[in-house]
């Protein structure tokens, strides 16, 4: 399953993935651009509900692939 999120990174991007309920996945990746805010901060936030995230640079993107247990 893919989710588009909007381009620019703000509010509503971090509204969005807040009101996801992520209790079902175990993995799944984002891709984004490497110089958006959004890989770092959706990985602070998902760290708090026990991810972990493993962060491969590619070329202008970032895939960022978040796992737990």
């Amino acid at each position: 399953r893919a989710i588009g999120l909007p381009f620019l990174f703000g509010e509503p991007v971090q509204e969005f993935i807040r009101q996801t309920d992520f209790s079902a996945y175990k993995r799944f990746f984002l891709v984004a651009a490497a110089d958006s805010p959004l890989g770092a901060w959706m990985s602070n936030h998902l760290e708090k509900l026990g991810f972990r995230a493993q962060i491969q640079p590619i070329n202008d993107y970032v895939v960022i692939q978040y796992s737990r247990q």
